[in-house]
């Protein structure tokens, strides 16, 4: 199997459109989703709805394009806290698991946008040392 596609926030974010911007032109018209992953399905049972909540508590940069592989890795969760799963299931629940980040590798690869950079406090007291002597 070849590798995951990476990302486009985290191409972005190594330069990788600088050094070859066709790459960024093939992937201009890609969707921006925001909208966040949300409420457990309402048919989860109980099991499920905290398998929710705490996906959802551990992963807070899953969207609702998620929802599907998060829907059935808390299937799986569930079954797994009662007792219930095969060796199949525990395949399918590492990969889910590792499609949305959730490994201790793949945690790595995942990039989260923090809203705008603390200022540099340094650079604020030189800009009022420079406009005192401005005055």
């Amino acid at each position: 199997m070849g590798r995951l596609r990476k990302p486009t926030e985290l191409l972005e974010l190594t330069g990788a459109f600088k050094k070859d911007p066709a790459r960024g032109r093939a992937r201009a018209n890609e969707p921006e989703v925001s909208e966040p992953l949300g409420e457990p399905p309402v048919n989860f049972t109980p099991n499920q709805r905290a398998a929710w909540q705490e996906l959802q508590a551990r992963a807070p940069w899953l969207k609702i394009t998620d929802s599907w592989v998060a829907q059935l890795a808390c299937r799986l969760k569930a079954k797994l806290d009662e007792g219930e799963t095969s060796v199949g299931q525990l395949s399918i629940s590492m990969q889910c698991l590792s499609r949305m980040g959730l490994t201790p590798t793949d945690i790595s690869r995942v990039s989260i946008r923090r809203g705008k950079r603390k200022s540099n406090p340094f650079a604020e007291i030189a800009a009022e040392a420079a406009s005192a002597k401005v005055q």
